[in-house]
């Protein structure tokens, strides 16, 4: 199989290999290796026993912190199923730690909706080192493409960090201001505070070199790629703006920015009213919000 750095040898071996004998009244215990690895490397060492132990471990730190109690077994099950499916999804990379959405393909990257947008702001409140760290060198990888000229950043960071995904722009910039923004309230931490606010700066600005006369965000599709239609300008875009605004003047008052922070918090006070303007309408007899400029969907 052809992979990033070479021929991969993908296979499976049952542990201990050979014939086992197994005396009146015992047991034996067997362990099944899956994995893959370039072709010049040798087999590694496995201790199937070893890894089992060790991943309970991992999973006991997941769900330890922020624990889900409503009285409803399948929520809180729910909630502790989903803590583990993310935590367990941070892989060390060529590009360091990325926590990537997995879907039976996607590892070794990471996109600015899933990874960011989404659960990065989670990572705040578990405290995992390991979880933070991977947000933190996300969102590191993706200042790093912010260029003076306000071009459009990578939709997604693949292939361990060396290459990069991008479709017509579709508020990727957004969906970082929110992310970064949400993480950097929710830590608590100024040194982390102070290390985002230049992305999330340059996003927001992004952003408003994107509004149109009617002040919201035009944006070439969003994040389900033109699966649905989205229009020149997408009710989930300007919403994205418009939160980041708010979570990040309240980030520079905490930095003591107080110039910045007034700044966007009058932007962020504009954001209503054009939301409203734009997007708002009466469908199907239905006083709600359509999701673009002549969208008659609910």
């Amino acid at each position: 199989m052809k992979g990033v750095k070479g021929e991969y040898v993908v296979g499976a071996r049952m542990l201990p290999a050979g014939p086992v004998k197994i005396a009146s009244g015992k047991r034996a215990k067997f362990g099944l290796r899956i994995g893959a690895g370039i072709g010049t490397v040798g087999p590694e060492k496995f201790d199937a026993f070893k890894e089992l132990a060790a991943r309970r471990a991992r999973i006991a730190e997941l769900v330890s912190p922020v624990v889900l109690e409503t009285g409803v077994p399948e929520f809180d099950v729910a909630f502790r199923l989903a803590k583990i499916r993310v935590g367990e999804a941070v892989f060390e990379t060529d590009g360091g730690l990325m926590h990537s959405p997995g879907g039976g393909k996607f590892y070794g990257a990471f996109w600015i909706n899933d990874n960011i947008e989404y659960v990065g702001p989670w990572f705040a409140l578990t405290g995992d080192k390991t979880e933070q760290s991977a947000f933190l060198n996300e969102c590191r990888i993706v200042m790093d493409a912010m260029k003076p000229t306000y071009e459009q950043i990578p939709s997604a960071v693949i292939a361990e960090g060396t290459k990069t995904w991008a479709v017509k722009e579709r508020g990727d910039a957004a969906m970082f201001a929110v992310g970064a923004a949400r993480f950097a309230l929710m830590s608590g931490r100024k040194d982390w505070a102070k290390r985002l606010m230049p992305g999330i700066e340059w996003a927001l600005e992004f952003c408003r070199r994107k509004l149109l006369p009617e002040g919201v965000v035009a944006s070439g599709c969003d994040e389900l790629e033109y699966r649905y239609s989205s229009g020149k300008a997408n009710l989930n875009t300007s919403c994205m703006y418009y939160e980041a605004l708010g979570t990040a003047a309240m980030l520079e008052l905490a930095l003591g920015e107080e110039a910045k922070a007034a700044d966007y918090a009058a932007r962020a006070a504009a954001m209503p009213a054009a939301i409203e303007r734009y997007f708002g309408a009466e469908l199907h007899g239905f006083r709600t919000y359509r999701y673009h400029e002549g969208y008659d969907k609910l």
